[in-house]
C-alpha cells in the first residue's frame, strides 16, 4: 500500500499552498511536529470512501453504523436518523475539524518571513481558507457599534508584500458595505437618503482603521 504523506491529509492542503508554496508548509509541518493522528479520525463505514485520501486498517467486520434519510409523511419530506448492523469497514480519513493546524501552520509560517508579526495582536482563523485572510487587531473603537476596528490583510498580499492591495481591500469591503439592501437593512422609518446617509458614516468610521498607529506602523514594515 503507498505511504500517504502528511501534508496530503490537510484538507486546505491547496489553499496553504496557493499562497505559501509546499516547500513552506511542509517546513512548518516538520517544526510543528504535527503528526498524522492530528490530522485523521478513525470512521466506520458499509462503503470505501469516495474522498482521498484514505486508508483501510481494519477489514470486514460486523458493526453498527450511524445512518440518515429523508421520507415522505404526511405530504412534508421528514428526516431522520437511526442505526443500522451490517458489515463495515473502518477507515483513515482526514478529520473535518482542523482549524486549529491550519492556524498554527499559518502563523509558523509568516513568523520565519516576518520577524515583527508578534508585535502585533493577530485574529488568524484556520477554516475556509479558499479567500484566505487574518485580522490586524487595533484596539481602536468602532464609534456606533462599539467594536474593535481590524485591518483585513488577506495572505498573499501581506506575503508579497503589497501594501496598496491590502489597503485596497480594506476600502472596497467598507465601500461594498454601504451598497447594502436597503429593504433588508433599513431601521424602523428610516427613509432611503437616512439609510445610505448612516451606512456612508459607518464606513467612513471603519476606514478610520487606516489611520490608527497600530496599522500605519505594520504598513510601514512593509515598504
Amino acid at each position: 500500500m503507498e505511504k500517504i504523506k502528511l501534508i496530503d491529509w490537510l484538507n486546505e492542503k491547496e489553499n496553504l499552498i496557493k499562497v505559501f508554496g509546499e516547500d513552506e508548509v511542509l517546513k512548518a509541518l516538520d517544526k510543528l511536529e504535527i503528526t498524522e493522528k492530528e490530522l485523521t479520525k478513525e470512521e466506520d463505514l458499509e462503503n470505501e470512501p469516495y474522498h482521498n485520501p484514505h486508508r483501510l486498517i481494519k477489514p470486514s467486520h460486523h458493526g453498527t453504523i450511524r445512518v440518515s434519510g429523508q421520507f415522505m409523511h404526511g405530504g412534508q419530506m421528514i428526516s431522520a436518523e437511526g442505526y443500522k448492523d451490517c458489515q463495515i469497514e473502518t477507515y483513515l480519513i482526514p478529520d473535518s475539524y482542523q482549524t486549529g493546524v491550519n492556524e498554527k501552520i499559518i502563523k509558523c509560517i509568516l513568523l520565519k518571513r516576518f520577524k515583527w508579526f508578534n508585535k502585533f495582536k493577530w485574529s488568524i482563523y484556520g477554516s475556509n481558507l479558499r479567500y484566505p485572510e487574518i485580522y490586524l487587531n487595533t484596539k481602536k473603537k468602532h464609534k456606533s457599534f462599539d467594536s474593535e476596528l481590524s485591518l483585513y490583510v488577506p495572505l498573499k498580499d501581506l506575503w508579497n508584500f503589497d501594501k496598496a492591495a491590502i489597503v485596497n481591500r480594506n476600502k472596497e469591503y467598507w465601500g461594498d458595505y454601504t451598497k447594502s439592501d436597503y429593504e433588508l437593512n433599513k431601521k424602523k422609518e428610516e427613509s432611503f437618503k437616512q439609510f445610505n446617509d448612516r451606512k456612508e458614516k459607518e464606513c467612513k468610521e471603519y476606514l478610520e482603521v487606516l489611520e490608527t498607529k497600530t496599522v500605519k506602523d505594520f504598513l510601514k514594515l512593509l515598504d
